[in-house]
């Protein structure tokens, strides 16, 4: 997972702050409250969104089995844009806040105007699109090909800020929620935590982790108990 996390809607400083500062003009801020919809399945795709402050789900029905989470947004990043540019009328996916958060919108038909103008605004965005196809696909490779454990590892990393000599993470989701994501049983997930934990290799208390090794952490195969 970390060279695709790594670099999903990551493009070019300059080109993704105009592009941010594009959709903060010609949008609307709104407010959401903790688990509202943004929007949900086969609904009107006729909005793009910025995220400015809190956390987002982008989930899509798993039909009799749980909703298949297929990324989490954080503020500074861009969703809900793929129907729009595939010309598909309503959305294929929900979107729900994992906190309060506040969101810009930009309607379809600005949007397209300001994209039709501005070339620099349309590889911007279609570089944000194809990078979330890759890291999907990447997930995918990774469900397949990789440990549960290094799929854990990988998923904290990339969520994680430096601090000093640690990595911190604060998820806004249970462990149900990461065994969602990575393809495992949430009792998995807190055995994996535990014996991580034990080891000294990260600590944690309700949603916030550090790490201590990453190295370790990655490298990391279970012992069994």
């Amino acid at each position: 997972f970390i060279s695709i996390f790594s670099s999903t809607l990551n493009f070019e400083l300059t080109t993704e702050n105009n592009l941010v500062m594009m959709i903060k003009k010609f949008g609307i801020r709104r407010y959401y409250k903790k688990n509202e919809f943004i929007f949900r399945l086969h609904e009107s795709a006729n909005q793009i969104y910025l995220l400015e402050e809190g956390w987002v789900k982008v989930s899509k029905d798993g039909g009799e089995e749980q909703p298949v989470t297929l990324f989490l947004c954080r503020a500074g990043e861009l969703f809900g844009a793929e129907e729009t540019m595939a010309h598909i009328s309503l959305r294929e996916r929900d979107a729900r806040c994992l906190t309060n958060c506040s969101i810009f919108s930009i309607d379809t038909h600005t949007l397209l105007a300001i994209l039709q103008e501005d070339s620099s605004m349309l590889f911007a965005l279609t570089a944000l699109i194809a990078k979330q196809h890759l890291y999907i696909q990447d997930c995918v490779e990774a469900l397949m090909g990789k440990t549960v454990s290094w799929r854990l590892a990988s998923l904290l990393i990339y969520f994680s800020t430096k601090k000093d000599d640690t990595l911190l993470v604060e998820l806004p989701i249970t462990h149900e929620e990461l065994s969602f994501m990575i393809g495992c049983s949430r009792q998995t997930v807190t055995e994996l935590l535990n014996k991580w934990r034990k080891q000294g290799i990260i600590d944690y208390q309700k949603r916030l982790i550090t790490i201590f090794d990453k190295n370790a952490l990655l490298s990391y195969s279970p012992i069994p108990s």
